[in-house]
């Protein structure tokens, strides 16, 4: 179980950055002054390849909680197991562009 944890919060903390940059964005332009103490900061916030990089992530990793969540259910048989896997495998496989397994 407490890789599963892990992985859900992973990606809960991901989406969370995505859903709330605008919210810090607007901030560090607001505050630019206070923030200009700490440069890396505001070069944090207005990066958007580490947006992109974190959009991308999150894509990758959004199949893997729920394909953890049936292996690790008690009804769960190796049937079950391996169609979860294969369904994350294929949505890695589209989220990088390779196509269907």
């Amino acid at each position: 179980m407490p890789c599963d944890v892990r992985w859900i919060n992973c990606l809960n903390f991901l989406k969370w950055y995505l859903s709330n940059w605008y919210i810090l964005k607007t901030i560090s332009d607001r505050n630019a002054s206070e923030i200009s103490s700490n440069p890396d900061v505001l070069k944090s916030i207005k990066n958007m390849l580490l947006y992109k990089y974190v959009e991308h992530a999150a894509q990758y990793l959004e199949p893997v909680p729920e394909a953890l969540n049936t292996v690790q259910r008690d009804d769960s048989n190796i049937y079950s197991a391996i169609r979860a896997w294969k369904k994350s495998f294929q949505s890695f496989r589209e989220n990088a562009g390779i196509g269907k397994c």
